[in-house]
């Protein structure tokens, strides 16, 4: 199993979410556990983002909840 953490410190959701999605992409996950900051107005648009750079629909995502 490959693991890998990323973080960023961006502003807006959706560059914040392909940032994170981007640097994830290198292993090809199958799972992302995504804990991040209550501040993102636009949950969808983060989530977008990780998709986007994730490029694969089956990635299961856990967390997200900003807690």
């Amino acid at each position: 199993m490959r693991t890998l953490s990323a973080s960023t410190n961006l502003v807006d959701p959706y560059r914040a979410g392909l940032a994170l999605g981007l640097e994830l992409a290198t292993i090809k996950p199958e799972v992302v556990f995504l804990f991040c900051t209550v501040h993102y107005a636009n949950w969808d648009e983060l989530l977008a983002g990780v998709y986007d750079a994730l490029d694969d629909p089956r990635v299961q995502l856990i967390g997200a909840t900003g807690d």
